[in-house]
């Protein structure tokens, strides 16, 4: 959260009322909060459980 609070990566997550979690930070330092675009562009799948807009709950339904 220091990250976020001080990077200016993240003004316009914040700007629109969103936390800016999850974030990858690569290698070199680079922020990235499109982690499915950046993961789509390394040729990794991005898997989705569920259905869309679905989300999983602690107790595994939902998924």
């Amino acid at each position: 959260m220091r990250l976020r609070d001080k990077d200016e990566a993240f003004n316009e997550a914040k700007g629109n009322g969103y936390i800016g979690i999850p974030t990858l930070i690569t290698d070199d330092g680079k922020i990235i909060l499109d982690w499915e675009r950046y993961f789509t562009e390394q040729g990794i799948e991005v898997e989705k459980p569920g259905e869309a807009g679905a989300a999983c709950r602690v107790d595994g339904k939902g998924c």
